[in-house]
């Protein structure tokens, strides 16, 4: 596989905004970031959960058990985290994403590139 490089964003590409907090999975739509045959997607993911620790977790798009997927906790309330979690795509460039419901002050995803 190769890695490309997104480059240099202006901005993040989800936010707490636009995003779904309510301890279900959802569907994350990245196909008009990523082209068709991204095999593998990087996020940078920054967390501030308000009200202390809380989970989120990323997953190929169609699984059904909670096994096989990138989970991650908020780590005290008021502070910030990061993470760089490794998504597989489905072939319409969609994965699914997981918040607990939560105090989320910020919620940020970037796609940082993938793979083909």
């Amino acid at each position: 596989m190769t890695y490309v490089h997104r480059g240099d964003p202006a901005n993040v590409d989800f936010n707490i905004g636009v995003l779904t907090a309510n301890s279900l999975f959802h569907d994350l739509d990245l196909s008009a970031i990523i082209p068709a045959d991204a095999k593998l997607v990087v996020l940078s993911v920054l967390v501030t959960e308000n009200a202390g620790v809380h989970l989120f977790a990323f997953r190929k798009k169609g699984l059904v058990n909670t096994k096989n997927m990138n989970t991650n906790y908020s780590q005290f309330a008021n502070f910030p985290y990061a993470c760089n979690p490794l998504v597989v795509p489905d072939w319409n460039g969609i994965i699914e994403y997981y918040i607990q419901t939560g105090v989320w002050a910020t919620f940020d995803i970037t796609v940082r590139g993938w793979f083909r």
